[in-house]
């Protein structure tokens, strides 16, 4: 009988990110955050419920979206990283507390597809 442990294998969404967790979707200074709905590791996706698209300038936040109301994404895992604490909470915060969040689904679906594809595109 063979004793040795099995061969590693790479790291998948499954070990990486648990439901309810925030992750981060990210290009040249836009970050999607997203709560992480279920882990599909067989197919190596993540079904996320989309919370914000921020935007930042040189220094600071220029844009945020309210992406509440959006589609649900499923997205392959190896795009996500855990977000973390410290960076998401001001975000949420602002989306809450201001008046300059852009919140029109005419406004928010073209932006977050542009994103996507941008992604997409750099893959």
């Amino acid at each position: 009988m063979n004793s040795s442990p099995p061969p590693l294998s790479p790291s998948s969404s499954s070990d990486r990110f648990n439901t309810s967790q925030i992750v981060c979707l990210e290009a040249e200074k836009t970050y999607l955050y997203a709560e992480v709905i279920q882990i599909i590791p067989d197919r190596q996706m993540c079904w996320v419920r989309p919370l914000l698209l921020a935007i930042f300038n040189e220094f600071e936040l220029d844009k945020i979206y309210d992406l509440r109301s959006a589609s649900d994404l499923v997205w392959p895992d190896r795009f996500f990283r855990a977000a973390i604490d410290t960076e998401v909470i001001p975000l949420i915060v602002e989306l809450e507390a201001s008046s300059t969040v852009i919140r029109e689904t005419n406004l928010i679906r073209p932006q977050l597809h542009r994103f996507l594809q941008r992604i997409w595109q750099t893959e």
